[in-house]
This record gives C-alpha cells, sequence and structure tokens, in this order.
C-alpha cells in the first residue's frame, strides 16, 4: 500500500498536499497535527512516506523525523520554508529522504513522492 501521514498545524498545506496525492492516486491519506500521535500512528500504520512541516510545536520536524526513523523503515520528506544549512545537514543526517523548501509546485511535490512510494508518473488527473 502506498499509505501517507502527513504531519503538519498548516492546514491550508495539509489541504493542498492531500489533495495532490489523492488526484494522484497516492493514498490513502491520513493527517496529524501532534508529534505523539505521528509516532504512534506510523508504529501502528507503517506508512510509506511521512511528510512532516519542519516547524511543529513542541518538537522540530527534524526531532520527529529522528524519532520516527530509530525504530521504523518508512521514507520521510521535510518541508519547510527557512533555508538554513545547518539544518538541513542535520535533516538528512537523521535519514531525511528528501528536504523541500516551500514554495513549490505540486508536480515537484509528487515528483519526490512518487520516487518514495515506488511509482514513476504522475496519474492522468494530475497531470497540467
Amino acid at each position: 500500500m502506498n499509505d501517507v501521514l502527513i504531519v503538519s498545524l498548516d492546514k491550508t498545506l495539509s489541504k493542498r498536499l492531500k489533495s495532490a496525492l489523492e488526484q494522484s492516486r497516492i493514498g490513502p491519506v491520513s493527517e496529524a497535527t501532534d508529534t505523539r500521535v505521528a509516532i504512534e500512528y506510523v508504529k501502528q500504520q507503517k506508512p510509506s512516506l511521512v511528510v512532516i512541516d519542519l516547524f511543529l510545536p513542541g518538537t522540530s520536524g527534524v526531532e520527529l523525523l529522528h524519532k520516527l526513523k530509530q525504530n521504523n523503515d518508512c521514507h520521510v520528506m521535510l518541508i519547510t520554508r527557512v533555508r538554513n544549512r545547518h539544518l538541513l545537514e542535520r535533516a538528512y543526517r537523521y535519514g531525511a529522504d528528501d528536504v523541500l523548501v516551500l514554495p513549490f509546485s505540486d508536480e515537484t511535490f509528487l515528483s519526490f513522492a512518487f520516487q518514495r512510494v515506488g511509482r514513476t508518473e504522475l496519474a492522468p488527473q494530475a497531470k497540467a
């Protein structure tokens, strides 16, 4: 299965990413706004891909990434609005598969998502 978990407090971003994934027939897509919920979801559901907004309350997306990668075999993509070299280096060191810096197009996001869930082309309705 191509389950995806989106972890973000930004409802607009979550809705946009979820819509792009579902229109491209990747899913089911679940959402979490809390790191504890995200960790439990990954343990139970074992999604193919976890998309994490870098800035989360209580812990950073990089810390959540680190926790997820310690005990789970899932792909993790970080989304950020900040271009900070040290933060990006840390994200890759902790096991991020991809880091996308906003703004980016849905097509760019989907091309990375497809790589992680084993798909190589856009579904017909996702093409512009």
